[in-house]
């Protein structure tokens, strides 16, 4: 069954072989998407931009003129924010366990040699 939505903070894996020792080892890291990143980056540094904009704004007008609660509502849009990284993080919680069995099954050269005596020749 395919979920009704998706993940944008699923990692993923950015890696290359690299010759160490006279040995080919896979070197890399999990990383959320540079879209997700730079989204998440722009919603979090605007919601704290305006809730200190809203902050000094509440400071320099004068009280009967300014709404009590304006400060509070980008607050509350930069709390969402921190709750969509950190829901997003807790859905992907076992990704990168997954990734670490699949990578090293697929690296594993004895299940790559049976794998090639079972199918037989073509």
């Amino acid at each position: 069954m395919q979920p009704l939505f998706g993940n944008s903070f699923k990692p993923m894996f950015r890696g290359r072989f690299v010759e160490s020792d006279g040995r080919v080892v896979l070197r890399g890291v999990y990383e959320v998407a540079k879209s997700t990143r730079a989204y998440m980056t722009l919603w979090l540094g605007l919601a704290a931009l305006i809730t200190a904009l809203g902050v000094v704004g509440s400071l320099i007008v004068p009280d009967d003129e300014v709404i009590p609660l304006a400060p509070f509502v980008p607050l509350a849009f930069f709390a969402l924010g921190v709750g969509f990284v950190r829901w997003g993080w807790w859905y992907s919680r076992d990704d990168i366990v997954v990734m670490n069995i699949v990578i090293k099954r697929a690296l594993t050269p004895q299940r790559a040699a049976s794998a090639h005596k079972q199918s037989g020749p073509r």
